[in-house]
C-alpha cells in the first residue's frame, strides 16, 4: 500500500509551502506595479509592441504520451510537433496544465514522456528551472492504474523526485517579470484539499491577496467550466478567482481548446499538448466564446506591465484565437 512517508527529501507534508517564493534571487525579477483595474478583453490577430522588460512563456497541456506503455508513432510525432512548435518561440519557461506523464506516472516513463521532448528546460536547480508543470490525475496514480479508495492516496513520488519546484511542489507561485504565476493541484487525493474552504485554497486567496505585479496567473489540471466533451466540469474548483484578484485562469483535462469567461473573468482549456485529441461535440455552455480541436497545438503567450497576450497556436501555425488582456491607461 501507498502512503504519505517514506518520500525522503520530498515529501506529502500537509500546508501550504512556508516561503514559496525565495527571495535571494526572484525579487530582482519583480515589478511591483500594484495595478487595481480589472482587465478587459480584447480579441486581435494583429502584432502587438511589448516592452522590454516583458516576457514571453508557453502553456502545454496533456501532453505527456510520447512514451507511454503501447504508444505508437502517432503519440510519439504528436507530442513532438507541439514540442518542436514550442521550442520555435524560444520561450523563457514553460508552464503545463497536468497530465505530464501518462497513463499512469510512472518513473520509467517520465524521461521518455518529458524529458525527451522537454529536458532542456528543465533543472534540477530551482534557480536554473525553466519548467513549471502543475499535477494532472494521470500524474497522480502513482506508477499504476490506480482505481483505489480515496484513503488509499497514491504517491506522486515520481514526479516530485523528477522536477524540483517551489514551496512543496504539490501547488506553488513563482514570479517572471510582471506575472506571477500560481500552480494549484485540482486532483481530489490533494491531501490539503480542493474545496473552497481547504488549506490549499485558502494559502492561494492569501498569495494572490499579496501579489503586486500586474498578472496573476493560476493554473491547474480539472476546469471549473467546460463544455465537455469527455469530463464534467470539476464544481469544486469554482473557487472566486477573480474576487481573489486573479488575472485569468489556465486549465487542461478536456483534449481540446475552449475558452470561456465567466462573471468577467476568462478560463481558458488547454488540452492539445499531444494526447489523444477529444473530438466529439463540445456543448455551448454559458460562457462559452471559442472551442477548437481540429490539431494539437499550444499557447504562446506574452506579457509585459500593460498587457498579457495568450495565442492559441497549432503545430501547423494556424492562430485559432488571441486573446488579450490590457490595463485601461491611467
Amino acid at each position: 500500500m501507498m502512503r504519505l512517508s517514506g518520500l525522503g527529501r520530498k515529501s506529502l507534508e500537509t500546508g501550504p509551502p512556508a516561503e514559496s517564493v525565495p527571495r535571494r534571487r526572484r525579487d530582482r525579477r519583480r515589478f511591483r506595479i500594484g495595478w487595481r483595474w480589472a482587465a478587459t478583453c480584447l480579441f486581435f490577430t494583429t502584432a502587438l509592441a511589448f516592452s522590454q522588460e516583458g516576457v514571453r512563456f508557453a502553456v502545454i497541456g496533456d501532453y505527456g504520451s510520447g512514451g507511454k506503455p503501447g504508444a505508437d508513432s502517432g503519440d510519439v510525432a504528436n507530442e513532438k510537433r507541439v514540442a518542436d512548435l514550442v521550442k520555435g518561440w524560444n520561450p523563457q519557461f514553460i508552464i503545463t496544465l497536468g497530465d505530464n506523464n501518462y497513463n499512469s506516472g510512472d518513473a520509467e516513463t517520465m524521461e521518455a514522456n518529458v524529458g525527451r521532448f522537454y529536458g532542456s528546460f528543465i533543472s534540477r536547480t530551482e534557480e536554473q528551472n525553466r519548467f513549471f508543470p502543475c499535477l494532472g490525475n494521470h500524474d497522480w496514480r502513482g506508477g499504476k492504474d490506480w482505481h483505489g479508495k480515496p484513503e488509499d492516496v497514491p504517491l506522486i513520488k515520481p514526479y516530485l523526485d523528477y522536477f524540483t519546484l517551489p514551496g512543496n511542489e504539490r501547488y506553488y507561485e513563482f514570479v517572471r517579470g510582471p506575472v506571477h504565476f500560481f500552480a494549484i493541484d485540482s486532483d481530489p487525493h490533494e491531501p490539503d484539499g480542493t474545496d473552497v474552504g481547504s488549506v490549499q485554497a485558502q494559502w492561494l486567496k492569501e498569495r494572490l491577496a499579496a501579489a503586486t505585479e500586474p498578472w496573476k496567473v493560476v493554473f491547474f489540471h480539472e476546469p471549473p467550466y467546460t463544455g465537455g466533451p469527455r469530463h464534467h466540469a470539476s464544481a469544486n474548483m469554482r473557487w472566486p478567482f477573480k474576487l481573489w484578484g486573479a488575472s485569468v485562469v489556465l486549465t487542461g483535462h478536456e483534449h481540446n481548446y475552449q475558452h470561456l469567461r465567466i462573471e468577467g473573468l476568462d478560463f481558458i482549456v488547454n488540452g492539445l499538448g499531444g494526447g489523444g485529441r477529444y473530438t466529439g461535440t463540445v456543448e455551448e455552455v454559458a460562457g462559452m466564446i471559442k472551442h477548437y480541436s481540429a490539431s494539437y497545438g499550444a499557447i504562446r503567450a506574452e506579457a509585459d506591465n500593460n498587457k498579457l497576450v495568450l495565442r492559441f497556436i497549432t503545430t501547423s501555425g494556424e492562430l485559432i484565437e488571441s486573446v488579450i488582456l490590457q490595463k485601461p491607461p491611467g
